[in-house]
């Protein structure tokens, strides 16, 4: 049991660690090519944070277990929306840095969720499920986004 919370531990503070290491490279990044610090942080960062999010969902689909899967992202981004935007606010409170994010980004986020829990809920006549066309589907709306947002990002 102690060595099980020395491991827990010591995982905790090597991913607190790298965490902090991965933001401070991605600035660093973001400056010396002339990109906004919000672009980098909505797309490289975010991808990396969410990595081990879509590796256990991947390695849940394959297994068949569809839903660890869909609990995995759902759950994840239920605890990530409130907690990661309200947490650093509590701490230090700043403002938007692109009013564009209250009319644009946030409003799609919404739209994306319900499109996952009309393409989920078999709103077309078949049961629960996630298919490769609805994955289609989500996937090139997220290119899509990502497109739009790194082509309307002003230079940092």
């Amino acid at each position: 049991m102690l060595t099980s919370l020395a491991a827990v531990a010591a995982g905790l503070a090597l991913l607190m660690w790298s965490a902090d290491r991965f933001v401070l490279g991605t600035a660093r990044l973001a400056r010396a090519a002339g990109i906004s610090p919000l672009i980098v942080g909505m797309t490289i960062v975010g991808f990396g944070t969410s990595a081990p999010e879509l590796a256990v969902s991947t390695l849940a689909a394959i297994q068949g277990s569809s839903g660890i899967a869909i609990g995995n992202i759902l759950g994840s981004n239920l605890f990530k929306i409130p907690c990661i935007l309200v947490a650093p606010a509590l701490i230090a409170p700043g403002t938007l840095p692109d009013p564009l994010m209250l009319w644009r980004d946030i409003p799609l986020m919404i739209a994306v969720a319900l499109m996952l829990y009309a393409v989920a809920a078999g709103l077309r006549g078949r049961p629960l499920q996630i298919g490769r066309i609805d994955g289609t589907l989500l996937l090139t709306v997220y290119a899509g986004y990502t497109l739009i947002l790194v082509l309307s990002a002003p230079a940092a």
